[in-house]
């Protein structure tokens, strides 16, 4: 029975934690992205901006990243469709300010669609910067 518990408690975990079972898809790709002092908050707040290649599988898709700043907690952000590309990708953005500056933050790349989920996870090193 404690085996059991064990064994279902590490599968819950597993599925919570998106690293765990991340691996790099061609469906996405994070092209580039960018930290620094956020805009329009007086110098005060980190800024993350990512952008993304994403394989137009179908119209009803998510993108998003998963992102840890310096509480370790796990949290989710959307990204929103910037403009098409060549062969059947389209071009995906986030941009956002954080309350602090200084802090570390280390995101991976997500892409749902057609029931499937494909990740970017620059190769399970994750992507990392720092919000100055």
């Amino acid at each position: 029975m404690k085996k059991l518990v064990i064994l279902i408690t590490l599968a819950i975990f597993a599925s919570l934690t998106p690293l765990a079972s991340a691996s790099a898809a061609d469906e996405i790709r994070v092209t580039d992205f960018v930290t620094g002092v956020g805009l329009g908050c007086y110098g005060r707040c980190g800024y993350l901006s990512v952008t993304f290649k994403v394989k137009n599988i179908d119209y009803d898709k998510s993108v998003s990243i998963f992102f840890k700043g310096e509480d370790g907690e796990w949290r989710e952000l959307a990204a929103y469709y910037s403009r098409p590309l060549e062969y059947g990708f389209e071009e995906w953005r986030i941009s956002t300010n954080f309350g602090s500056r200084g802090g570390s933050i280390e995101f991976v790349a997500k892409y749902e669609v057609d029931g499937e989920v494909y990740w970017d996870n620059n190769f399970k090193h994750n992507f990392s910067g720092v919000l100055l």
